[in-house]
């Protein structure tokens, strides 16, 4: 018996159609949903993008900033997110995320009983994971399977490309065509002169094909490989795209506003931290001055004193030079008068022996 053929549509979008809220059943028409499914509903992945956001570029923005001050606080970066969505509303290539859908089969498969529920959430499981592993440079932050509603089971996972090694600006960006030029030099894939995002479409597709495989399905193309827009997107267009477009609207004014208070607070800090900094580096070089003038004055000091000494003991040498002449001179007048008055003496009995000789 040969496989049984099925379709597989999928569909990639950017974050004018990411409802995280429907995603997450956080908040959802009653209509989509059916109760009898609700067993068939799974969170896989649930990280705000924000979050998602500062832990993958916090460290590179925090790099970057270092860099601007004191002279280019106009370019510091208070958060890459928030300026990475106000460049998404004014250019179309610029975009924060990027959402896309594995559907497995058509309604009418589940009624036939060509495919159950169960096993197509396996599928939808076992696709992302190996999604993941085949797209490293994709960051992962929401995977939802989706088989409470009343069309065919399907995963929504959201997504941003993070490209690495720049040399202006932020050295971790978001850039699909250059995280999957990354992505395939560091896995060996030759792109054979197509575009990076083309091959990441075909790697998908043939993913999806070798999930099919796997449960025993043979994938067959529909008119449109991306999914079309039947009852679920339909529905869910009705119920999320007026309350999505108000949300949109009033999340731009906020972040705008957020981001020009945010500036003026972040070029405030910057700017007082800058003085305290030099503040403290005049205080450093004040005591470094001190302590080299408290040296000078001690070796000074030490050199007076030593001075002194040896003036002293250069005083007491001569001195005691000069005492030891005066001994000596005055020995020497003591031994001259006592020799002349020892030849006196003899002068004196020698001339009154003489006299006696006379009378």
């Amino acid at each position: 018996m040969g496989k049984i053929k099925m379709t597989c549509q999928q569909k990639h979008a950017d974050s004018s159609k990411y409802s995280k809220e429907h995603n997450s059943r956080e908040k959802v028409a009653k209509d989509v949903v059916v109760e009898a499914y609700s067993d068939y509903f799974k969170i896989i992945k649930n990280e705000n993008i924000e979050d998602a956001y500062h832990d993958e570029f916090d460290e590179a923005v925090a790099e970057y900033n270092s860099r601007q001050i004191p002279k280019h606080l106009d370019r510091i970066i208070d958060d890459y997110y928030s300026q990475i969505k106000l460049n998404e509303d004014k250019h179309e290539h610029a975009k924060t995320m990027y959402e896309s859908v594995f559907k497995v089969g058509r309604m009418e498969d589940y009624e036939s009983g060509k495919i159950d529920r169960s096993t197509a959430m396996r599928m939808c499981e076992d696709y992302i994971q190996e999604w993941q592993q085949q797209n490293p440079q994709m960051r992962l932050f929401g995977a939802y399977i989706h088989g409470d509603e009343k069309g065919a089971v399907h995963l929504h996972y959201d997504y941003f490309p993070v490209a690495t090694g720049y040399k202006k600006g932020l050295s971790k960006q978001v850039s699909m065509s250059r995280a999957l030029k990354q992505q395939y030099d560091e896995q060996g894939i030759d792109l054979q002169g197509k575009q990076p995002t083309t091959v990441f479409a075909e790697r998908e597709q043939a993913l999806a094909t070798e999930i099919y495989e796997r449960y025993g399905y043979e994938r067959v193309k529909s008119d449109d490989d991306y999914i079309e827009q039947d009852l679920y997107e339909s529905t869910m267009q009705k119920a999320d795209s007026d309350i999505f477009a108000t949300k949109h609207q009033l999340d731009i004014q906020q972040q705008s506003v957020e981001i020009a208070r945010r500036k003026n607070q972040r070029d405030k800090e910057a700017i007082e931290k800058y003085v305290d900094d030099e503040e403290a580096r005049i205080e450093a070089m004040k005591a470094e001055l001190e302590v080299e003038r408290q040296n000078i004055e001690k070796t000074v000091q030490e050199r007076t004193e030593a001075e002194r000494q040896r003036l002293q003991s250069e005083f007491a040498r001569r001195e005691a030079q000069r005492q030891a002449e005066f001994n000596a001179h005055k020995q020497a007048v003591d031994n001259a008068m006592r020799a002349n008055e020892r030849t006196a003496e003899r002068t004196v009995r020698q001339f009154g022996g003489n006299i006696g000789k006379f009378m």
